[in-house]
C-alpha cells in the first residue's frame, strides 16, 4: 500500500492500453503508471472480468463494484457488436446511472464512518462522472467513439478501487482495532 506523500502521487494515474508501444512510455516524474492486463484485440474492447482481487472487504461496496463491472461490460459488448449509436448510448446511460448510485452509497458510507479523505474521494468521483457525461454527450451529438476514452473508464475503475476504495476498508479496519 502506498502511503504518505507518495499516496498523493499515486492518484495521478497514466492509464495506457497494454501494447508494445505503451510499454515504451515513461510517465512524468512522480506519476505512477498502472498497466492493466487487457487491451485491443483487432480493435475490439475487452470487458473487465470481476475478480475477488478487487474486493475491498466491505460487502455492500464489493457487490456494487461487481455490478459496475457488469454495466461496463454491457457497454463494451454494445460497442463491439457495432450497435446503433442509440443502443450504445443506452448502455452507457445504464453504466452512468449505476455510477451515480454507487458513488452516492460509497460517499454516504464514508460520511457515516467519519472517513478523513471524504472530500478528495468525492472529487475523484466527480471528475470521473464529468468524464463519462462528456463522453456520452459527444456520442449523442454524433461524434465517433473514442476507444481510448472507453479503455480509460475500465482502467479508472480498477485503479480507483485498488487505491482509493481500499483506503476506506483500511480505515474501517484500523478504526475497529483502535
Amino acid at each position: 500500500m502506498i502511503s504518505g506523500q507518495g499516496a498523493d502521487l499515486a492518484l495521478k494515474i497514466l492509464a495506457a492500453p497494454l501494447s508494445t508501444k505503451a510499454l515504451n512510455l515513461r510517465p512524468p516524474e512522480g506519476v505512477v503508471m498502472v498497466m492493466i492486463g487487457y487491451g485491443d484485440i483487432l480493435g475490439a474492447q475487452t470487458p473487465i472480468t470481476w475478480s475477488d482481487d478487487y474486493k475491498i472487504g466491505v460487502e455492500k461496496i464489493d457487490r456494487e463494484h461487481e455490478e459496475l463491472f457488469n454495466a461496463y461490460g454491457k457497454f463494451i459488448e454494445s460497442i463491439n457488436s457495432n450497435n446503433a449509436p442509440s443502443s450504445i448510448t443506452s448502455t452507457l446511460e445504464i453504466f452512468e446511472d449505476y455510477i451515480l448510485y454507487h458513488f452516492s452509497n460509497e460517499e454516504s458510507l464514508m460520511l457515516s464512518i467519519g472517513y478523513p479523505d471524504l472530500f478528495s474521494h468525492k472529487l475523484e468521483h466527480l471528475d470521473f462522472r464529468v468524464s463519462v457525461t462528456r463522453f456520452r454527450t459527444a456520442i449523442t451529438q454524433g461524434d465517433d467513439i473514442n476507444h481510448d476514452f472507453v479503455k480509460f473508464f475500465g482502467h479508472w475503475l480498477i485503479s480507483h478501487i485498488m487505491v482509493m476504495d481500499k483506503r476506506i476498508s483500511e480505515f474501517i479496519k484500523n478504526s475497529s482495532t483502535a
